[in-house]
């Protein structure tokens, strides 16, 4: 069977990959225009974080997907760096009712004791980190956005056909390209998040914002999620020192620069993290639009020769393998129906 994959992001990434599963000759259209949303994110695998505001239905996506990530990073040419040793959940003296909150929200969405850690127990778990109260969640985990796509990309280029080019319409079984060239599939299967907008009308971007840093002087292994009045700030360790910082949603669809006021706040909640990171260098930022829809859950959308994986908010690599993966099948159980018939 011929396939096409709209959007060279996490899902469409995913979604060839399941698709070269089944033996199907695979196209992956990306557009040229810029940087997608799943290069912009951090990474974190955190289903029981992600209940202070998600349903069980991302919950369960989330903890089926994290079971499936180790078997689907080893079908790619180059490894990508993933850990499932936990993540932190940590407050300074003046939120810690922020942090009480959110645990006492998780206790009751996921039926588990969270006890919060000893000082002697954050030292063993990191001891880089200064003594403030912290919770830990020992499920969680974390993976190399960045590295996955670069190794996905090097996996189509061998096992699949990679095409840069912007496709401006989709129809059954067949894509518009914008030279106006019209190509057939017997299935198309569209992964464009936010730039689907045009056929899903109620898709919003949620802004996201990421600072990679690089400080030597601090050695830290787990995810740490930082009660913020205004929001949560995440950081999250990469090898060699690497840390990325970014905040986990801003409602609005402005993809403009980070502003001086988002950086300090970042920036500030860095600091107090771990004072060494004074000294850490700012890498770069980055700053994009995940696709939303009005109730945060994703959607697939499933019509003769066309399957829509959209709506994934913030919680992309968190649920995209448990989700592409029944949508795919959804689409093989199709094909092998009318094959019978």
């Amino acid at each position: 069977m011929k396939v096409a994959v709209v959007g060279g992001g996490v899902t469409g990434g995913l979604t060839a990959l399941e698709a070269i599963g089944y033996g199907w000759e695979v196209t992956l259209f990306d557009s040229p225009d810029g940087p997608r949303c799943s290069s912009t994110a951090a990474g974190m695998l955190s289903p029981y974080a992600e209940l202070e505001t998600a349903d069980h239905t991302i919950f369960d996506l989330g903890m089926r997907s994290l079971d499936r990530w180790p078997a689907l990073l080893d079908q790619l040419p180059r490894a990508v760096f993933f850990r499932r040793e936990g993540s932190l959940l940590m407050a300074h003296g003046s939120d810690l009712p922020l942090l009480r909150h959110l645990v006492a929200l998780i206790e009751r969405k996921s039926g588990k004791r969270l006890a919060p850690l000893s000082p002697a127990g954050l030292r063993e778990l990191e001891p880089d980190l200064p003594h403030c109260e912290a919770v830990y969640l020992p499920h969680e985990g974390q993976i190399d956005a960045q590295g996955f796509l670069e190794s996905m990309a090097a996996l189509l280029a061998d096992d699949a056909e990679l095409r840069q080019i912007r496709v401006i319409r989709m129809r059954a079984g067949e894509v518009e390209l914008e030279n106006g060239a019209t190509e057939p599939f017997d299935w198309v299967f569209d992964c464009r998040g936010f730039g689907a907008k045009v056929d899903m009308p109620d898709l919003r971007g949620v802004r996201g914002e990421i600072i990679w840093v690089h400080a030597p002087a601090v050695s830290i292994r787990h995810p740490v999620r930082l009660m913020h009045p205004r929001y949560r700030v995440y950081v999250v360790p990469r090898p060699d020192h690497h840390y990325l910082v970014g905040a986990t949603e801003i409602e609005t669809e402005d993809r403009s620069p980070l502003s001086v006021r988002s950086a300090l706040e970042l920036l500030s909640a860095l600091f107090s993290l771990q004072p060494e990171f004074a000294e850490a260098r700012i890498v770069k930022t980055d700053v994009n639009l995940r696709p939303a829809f009005p109730d945060n859950r994703p959607r697939i959308e499933h019509q003769d020769g066309i399957t829509r994986i959209n709506g994934m908010f913030r919680h992309g690599y968190l649920i995209a393998p448990a989700i592409v993966h029944e949508a795919v099948a959804a689409v093989a159980n199709e094909v092998r129906l009318h094959a019978v018939h």
